[in-house]
């Protein structure tokens, strides 16, 4: 046997780490279940055996639920007015369902909302609300492109079917619009210089070049069929907007 002080004790090949055995494995993947919301308290202690406190274990269980709930409500208000009440819970524990890993982060539980959205057939121009709400989210908080090119910090360009932030104030506001005329709508999102919060524009063909521009899109050839007038008017554009 080697001693502490044996030089050779440092040089033996680590252990390989151990695989967690079947049981603890089945553990974890029941508390992921729980934490997404697939089991509730009565269905882990089923899984994982009795808690020593089941009133309490079912509080806890309901608690996260409920918060991972709250998230998604508070940030896709505009979308829940478009719902309703019923469709809107119905589609959040589906995507609250979602495999995910061992996410962590809750403020990337609201991404991807759209796409869930849009896997259960929900109307069009609702899918529209829900992703301009991701959008802002993005870039408040979680999942903003990154700053491409000569393009200071993250931009969005989304191009909708009717005006989608005119709607989504509205319904911010207490009020329930009906389904929206189709108004084809383009939007730039992006962060103010200063405060970090999101701003946008409705640009026009100027800001999308100068845009496309800057973040290296377009060739020479481009260029020159777009012409330097309109370029440098877009890039005034973005320059007051602290994008360039």
């Amino acid at each position: 046997m080697l001693s502490d002080s044996d030089p050779r004790r440092d040089a033996r090949a680590p252990r390989a780490p151990r695989a967690p055995s079947p049981r603890l494995s089945a553990f974890f993947d029941a508390m992921r279940g729980a934490l997404r919301g697939e089991l509730d308290a009565a269905e882990l202690e089923a899984r994982c055996g009795p808690s020593s406190d089941r009133a309490r274990l079912a509080r806890v269980v309901r608690m996260v639920h409920a918060g991972r709930a709250r998230i998604l409500r508070e940030l896709y208000v505009a979308t829940r007015h478009a719902l309703g009440e019923q469709r809107f819970d119905a589609a959040l524990r589906a995507h609250l369902g979602r495999e995910r890993g061992a996410e962590a982060d809750y403020a990337a539980l609201a991404l991807g909302f759209p796409e869930t959205l849009r896997a259960r057939e929900t109307p069009a121009w609702v899918v529209e609300v829900a992703d301009w709400e991701e959008a802002l989210h993005r870039l408040r908080v979680v999942g903003a492109p990154a700053p491409r090119g000569a393009v200071k910090g993250p931009a969005i360009v989304r191009r909708y079917t009717f005006d989608v932030p005119g709607w989504v104030r509205d319904a911010r506001q207490g009020e329930r619009p009906l389904e929206p005329a189709p108004a084809p709508t383009t939007v730039l999102l992006h962060r103010a210089p200063a405060s970090g919060r999101p701003r946008w524009l409705f640009p026009g063909a100027a800001e999308l070049a100068a845009l496309a521009d800057g973040w290296g899109e377009l060739d020479a050839a481009a260029r020159e069929a777009i012409g330097p007038a309109i370029l440098e008017a877009g890039r005034a554009t973005l320059r007051r907007r602290g994008l360039l």
